[in-house]
């Protein structure tokens, strides 16, 4: 019920693929080392979350921006590829307009944190790495190519 398994995975070799500095609408493409340490054959639901510290308007303090799950044999290890859009670390700026609501939709160029695991980081922290990107120039959502 509490979505628990009968065996323990270990997390290693995280990987920013592309470099931890990117520009703004580039996918931030990530690789994890996921060991199962228990007894037991088990699945894993392997997260991705962020964290926008320093952004200039109200954010999430947490994000998921990708999961997936995987099975993998005891004593088994395997390698799982996650990603981030360029929309999970966007801000939404008001406009100027005060009649009608319409966000101006940004990325901001910064840091941001990527914490994955097998769970929320501070959470579930034991299970947790995490790398920080660096994100070099601000761009409206709309410019790029692959939003979602």
């Amino acid at each position: 019920g509490f979505g628990l398994s009968y065996t323990t995975f270990k997390y290693s070799n995280l990987t920013i693929l592309n470099g931890n500095t990117v520009n703004a609408c580039d996918l931030i493409n990530v690789s994890i080392v996921v060991t199962n340490t228990g007894g037991y054959d088990g699945d894993e639901v392997v997260q991705l979350y962020l964290m926008q510290s320093n952004a200039t308007v109200p954010v999430p303090r947490v994000r998921l921006a990708d999961f997936e799950r995987v099975s993998i044999d005891k004593g088994d290890s395997k390698m799982v590829y996650l990603s981030v859009t360029p929309k999970f670390h966007s801000v939404v700026y008001n406009s100027s307009n005060q009649t009608w609501y319409k966000p101006n939709i940004y990325i901001e160029k910064g840091y941001i944190d990527l914490y994955i695991g097998g769970g929320q980081p501070f959470y579930y922290q034991p299970f947790c790495l995490n790398v920080s990107v660096l994100i070099t120039n601000d761009s409206p959502l709309a410019k790029c190519k692959i939003q979602d």
